[in-house]
């Protein structure tokens, strides 16, 4: 068992596994074995400074020894841990308190069953971070008028051409030398730029029977008709059937709204141009919902402010 102690408010906590559960809470056996296991660390290990304020600390947290302040001695109980309990405080006051290191030396500190914490106060510049974030959370929904339940978060939904089944497609692309594909409307354009049609054809007629084409074999014939074989091979290109399908972004997951946005209009260029900021609800994930609620709810003004 792992017992903290926060130095700046004595306040108790029992670690169970990362978790800081507070003295008060725990039932009255936990109480009874997180108290002697402070007195017994104490005395085990020498740790004498602030005996007299740990002691103080069990006592006026601990429901039992509360009604035995006064009457230390009398431990007519059959609960054994209370037993234990009351000797030990009444062993642990008789030490009386020697002031040397806070948690003695190393050796022993990292041995004990009691941990003695530090817990600092947050940085005005982390706190008005967490006013910030805690306003955005309780007004984005109307804001951006988003109609997501919450807790939220936030993805990036980019778009790309996915090759379908002939007549299940949005329209046709072509790909191009097994690299890139494209559309017909851009191929006709690029090429026409690029290379230029042959003396006795016509650009608009190229372009019209490009984009026309349904199938590779046509598409090929029209290539070869319009433009130089020395200049562009038509079997590089192969036509195909394509719908628009989107997909949630890699890597990209915010907590806000806000946060999404100035991504996207930062980096757009590692997305489809018609990429947007798609809004998810976080079910079942009773982690990140307390976290949400806590970041809300949280009066972050009344939290103690680290001196400078």
């Amino acid at each position: 068992m792992r017992i903290v102690i926060d130095t700046d408010s004595n306040e108790l906590y029992k670690d169970e596994h990362g978790c800081l559960v507070p003295f008060p809470t725990l039932t009255e056996s936990e109480q009874n074995e997180v108290s002697i296991a402070i007195i017994e660390a104490v005395t085990k290990h020498n740790l004498c400074s602030r005996i007299e304020s740990v002691a103080d600390m069990v006592k006026n947290q601990h429901r039992l020894i509360k009604s035995r302040i006064g009457v230390i001695e009398d431990t007519d109980t059959d609960d054994e841990n209370s037993y234990r309990f009351c000797t030990k405080l009444k062993d642990l006051i008789s030490i009386g308190a020697k002031y040397d290191t806070l948690v003695g030396n190393k050796h022993n500190n990292e041995h004990s069953a009691i941990h003695i914490r530090k817990f600092q106060s947050m940085k005005k510049e982390d706190i008005e971070f967490l006013k910030h974030l805690s306003e955005e959370l309780r007004t984005q929904n109307d804001n951006h008028k988003l109609h997501q339940a919450d807790p939220m978060y936030f993805g990036i939904m980019t778009y790309d051409w996915v090759a379908t089944a002939e007549g299940y497609g949005d329209e046709y692309r072509v790909i191009v030398d097994s690299e890139y594909d494209e559309s017909l409307e851009d191929l006709a354009d690029n090429l026409i730029t690029d290379y230029g049609v042959k003396e006795s054809k016509s650009e608009k007629m190229a372009r019209l029977e490009i984009i026309n084409c349904r199938d590779t074999d046509d598409l090929q014939c029209v290539i070869r008709e319009y433009f130089s074989d020395e200049d562009i091979d038509a079997e590089e290109f192969t036509l195909f059937e394509a719908k628009r399908e989107g997909t949630l972004a890699s890597g990209a997951m915010f907590l806000t709204c806000e946060d999404a946005l100035k991504h996207l209009e930062a980096n757009k260029h590692h997305y489809s141009k018609d990429a947007h900021i798609y809004a998810m609800t976080a079910f079942r994930s009773p982690s990140y919902e307390r976290l949400h609620n806590i970041i809300k709810e949280t009066d972050w003004d009344a939290l103690r402010v680290e001196d400078d």
